[in-house]
């Protein structure tokens, strides 16, 4: 973050990452990202923690299952920025 602000760029922090788990980690990342965020003065969203969906969303099915992980791998980076992109649809 500091070095985005020394660059001069407008930007925000936007958090969001459903594939963390316990909760209470999620919680402890986002808190420390938001208290970093607002000392140095920068704005901060955060995107709902929804891992029910995110597991929906990354689950292959059986024809996919004989597929190698690049599926997998696909399906997991589409469903952690689908997310940023709807937030960023909404603005």
């Amino acid at each position: 973050m500091e070095g985005l602000q020394a660059s001069s760029l407008d930007f925000t922090v936007l958090f969001y990452n459903s594939n963390i788990h316990p909760r209470g980690e999620y919680e402890l990342r986002k808190r420390e990202n938001k208290r970093l965020a607002n000392q140095l003065g920068i704005p901060f969203v955060d995107v709902d923690y929804d891992p029910e969906n995110w597991l929906v969303r990354v689950t292959l099915s059986g024809n996919e299952l004989q597929d190698n992980g690049l599926l997998l791998d696909f399906k997991m980076f589409k469903s952690s920025v689908q997310p940023v992109i709807d937030y960023l649809d909404l603005r």
